[in-house]
């Protein structure tokens, strides 16, 4: 018995060691991380705002060049099945149809194929800026508007939730 209640000490000893050591190790690899001003987040602001506004002119642009290269395919496509209509009234033999048919679909997917090629070559879409981390607190000192107004959902005296539910009324 002395046996079992010696090595559950030794057990909880090695236990609480063990995660005192890991604790303190994970306290001294972390440096404290000292964030932004109010006035640095305000010119990360900025420039997050410009970054924004050019990141919306290149998706704009990168748009515009799909929709130039969709229109193209869409124009091909119609062609080539403008011809192979006019091509098909004049076959005669089922030999020639067929013929026409399989041009039709290989030109097709020759135009895909070109398609496809034009929307790689524009490269990847931008990628997005960041938007800035808000500093801690309030270092402005500004006070919240209207501290006294519940927010949306809030439970606040006499709105009726201190009744009880599908009690009976009194007279």
């Amino acid at each position: 018995m002395k046996r079992k209640n010696a090595r559950l000490l030794q057990i909880g000893a090695l236990a609480i060691s063990a995660a005192l050591l890991t604790s303190l190790s994970a306290h001294a690899d972390t440096p404290p991380s000292p964030g932004l001003t109010m006035d640095e987040y305000r010119v990360a602001l900025e420039q997050f705002k410009a970054d924004r506004q050019t990141f919306n002119q290149q998706i704009r642009l990168r748009d515009q060049q799909i929709n130039q290269i969709n229109q193209t395919l869409n124009a091909t496509v119609n062609k080539i099945k403008k011809d192979a209509k006019r091509t098909m009234a004049l076959a005669k033999s089922p030999e020639e149809k067929s013929a026409i048919l399989t041009s039709q679909q290989n030109a097709i997917a020759a135009a895909i194929v070109d398609h496809d090629a034009a929307i790689a070559n524009l490269g990847n879409p931008p990628t997005p800026p960041v938007e800035p981390m808000r500093p801690y607190g309030n270092p402005s000192g500004i006070k919240p508007a209207n501290p006294g107004q519940p927010s949306p959902g809030q439970a606040t005296p006499g709105m009726g939730i201190n009744k009880k539910v599908g009690a009976k009324r009194e007279n």
